[in-house]
């Protein structure tokens, strides 16, 4: 037969221990907490406190922690919480809340296991990812002033020369994959920066045949691309790179489903639905992407669009139709799988039509606008401002060019005959674009400024645009 344990032994035991744990009667009274608990929460832990349940919030919105009634019961519970009150300023921890039930079932206490652990990966998260979001930015940042180079070039140099011949085709080419670059950056950055979505009208077509560019350089000589003609003017209310994600996932998943070669059909067209068991009554895009490769089981089938879930092995996050799938709800619309096991699978994906496109919304471009008004180019950055200023001459504009803000104010104030318009960039050293529109506008209230940033979301752009 076990020995009684000598209560003093007892208490030496837990007052040693490394766990961080609290003991509660049947009201919820602190009577004992470990050393390691009264350092993390000291200021909530004091010996005969008020009622700790009282003192959990649970971190997130839908969960429910039982009433120290319910424990009374028995029973245990687990999860997130914040203490003292919840506040989500504050970081939140573990905590496991069991019942203490003696031989004969009743409930003489509760039992608080915390773990301080998941408190400080808490806080190392929300650090890590405040250092993720300035390190974002500034990658961002001198990555499109590269970007916005290349595709100011490749812009000139389609002006500058005949546009037939493999030539433009490769300068297509180019600026289609530099667009892709600065979205898949601009997506690291909204990440980061948790900023929305920029929702607009979107011709669908135009982003699919950019996709499809992208893809035919891309795929193996034994993969075939059958795409439809006349895809043209297919309007939707979104984002436009996460359209672009959406179409670009399931073509690259298609391919992938092709090791030994075969064929991907891509077709866009509208469609009037009158009866559908997902979808109101109405006129839809309808996206089809075709595949005739391994297909899936309906095993996987259930699965891909599961976060984390891959088939893929080493290549794979498991993220990409997990993404695909809450783009599509986000645009109010479904997407849609057909599959067998060794013969091939089929996307469809349906978006409400925008409803301007019955009213005539044209094509989106009028062509390069020339004209001979003068134009002042306020850009720290020699890469981009070259190729501004090359651009804008080509087309017949008289052009200066500032480096600073303090250049642009002084070549502005010394000018007899004022510019017609000033392009200013808004993330410059010494003196920052707000500042130079306040000093312009101060010498000239009339004084036309086009921001030039890639920074819409800043307060200080914010604060520029407000100002008119």
């Amino acid at each position: 037969m076990q020995k009684s344990a000598d209560p003093n032994l007892l208490l030496a035991a837990l007052q040693t221990t490394c766990s961080v744990f609290a003991i509660c009667d049947t009201k919820g009274a602190v009577i004992f907490a470990s050393p390691q608990a009264h350092a993390v929460f000291h200021e909530y832990l004091p010996k005969h406190s008020g009622d700790l349940f009282n003192a959990l919030a649970p971190a997130k919105k839908d969960d429910i922690m039982p009433s120290r009634q319910d424990f009374s019961h028995g029973g245990e519970w687990s999860g997130h919480c914040f203490i003292g009150g919840a506040s989500r300023d504050s970081a939140s921890f573990f905590v496991d809340v069991r019942a203490l039930r003696d031989a004969g079932g009743s409930t003489f206490g509760f039992l608080f296991l915390f773990d301080p652990k998941a408190r400080d990966s808490n806080q190392k998260r929300e650090e890590r990812l405040n250092l993720l979001g300035g390190l974002a930015s500034g990658i961002v940042h001198d990555l499109n002033n590269i970007l916005t180079s290349v595709l100011g070039h490749v812009s000139f140099l389609k002006l500058a020369l005949d546009d037939t011949g493999s030539n433009h085709d490769s300068l297509v080419t180019i600026e289609d994959g530099v667009k892709r670059a600065a979205a898949i950056a601009n997506q690291v950055l909204d990440f980061a920066r948790g900023s929305p979505a920029k929702q607009r009208p979107v011709n669908v077509s135009m982003v699919v045949a950019s996709g499809i560019n992208l893809l035919r350089g891309s795929l193996p000589k034994n993969v075939q691309l059958d795409v439809q003609e006349g895809m043209k003017d297919i309007y939707v209310f979104g984002d436009e790179n996460q359209l672009s994600q959406i179409f670009m996932n399931i073509a690259v998943n298609a391919a992938d489903a092709l090791p030994r070669g075969g064929r991907i059909a891509i077709d866009l067209r509208s469609v009037t639905l009158q009866r559908d068991p997902d979808l109101l009554p109405g006129d839809y895009a309808q996206l089809t992407v075709r595949d005739n490769g391994i297909g899936m089981s309906q095993e996987i089938q259930s699965q891909i669009f599961e976060p984390f879930f891959t088939t893929k092995q080493r290549r794979g996050t498991g993220l990409g139709l997990a993404n695909v799938f809450s783009l599509v709800r986000i645009h109010r619309g479904v997407i849609r799988v057909e599959t067998v096991e060794g013969k091939g699978s089929t996307f469809q994906v349906m978006l409400p039509l925008y409803a301007v496109q019955r009213e005539g919304l044209g094509a989106e471009a009028l062509g390069a606008q020339s004209g001979k008004e003068s134009i002042l180019i306020v850009e720290d950055e020699e890469i981009v401002r070259t190729v501004l200023q090359r651009s804008l001459e080509h087309l017949g504009y008289e052009v200066d060019v500032a480096t600073s803000g303090r250049e642009a104010i002084e070549k502005y104030e010394r000018r007899t005959k004022r510019f017609d318009l000033v392009i200013l960039d808004m993330m410059m050293p010494q003196m920052g674009g707000d500042e130079v529109f306040l000093r312009l506008q101060k010498f000239n209230p009339e004084v036309r400024v086009l921001i030039a940033s890639g920074y819409a979301s800043d307060v200080r752009t914010r604060n520029v645009l407000e100002r008119g």
